[in-house]
């Protein structure tokens, strides 16, 4: 699996909390349920601003899977970070 790494944004931590999983949740409770589960609180000390880890599902590099991963909290808009 290719990992792209996000500068000053990243925090080394998430790539140790990436798993496949079968689909991303479908709505609000859903995603509150998995987030709870996946608990990115507990990693949060290893970054160097833990209030931003959070928790995310996203489609692989290969885009035929998704994939949850704590991960810095970022606005990418027109495939841009802002």
């Amino acid at each position: 699996m290719q990992l792209i790494y996000g500068g000053s944004f990243s925090c080394s931590v998430s790539i140790e909390t990436i798993v496949p999983v079968p689909s991303c949740p479908g709505n609000e409770e859903e995603w509150r349920k998995a987030a709870k589960q996946k608990n990115c609180s507990a990693y949060a000390s290893q970054c160097d601003d833990p209030d931003k880890l959070m928790y995310h599902c996203v489609v692989n590099e290969y885009v035929n899977g998704t994939l949850e991963v704590c991960a810095i909290q970022q606005n990418i808009v027109g495939g841009k970070k802002n």
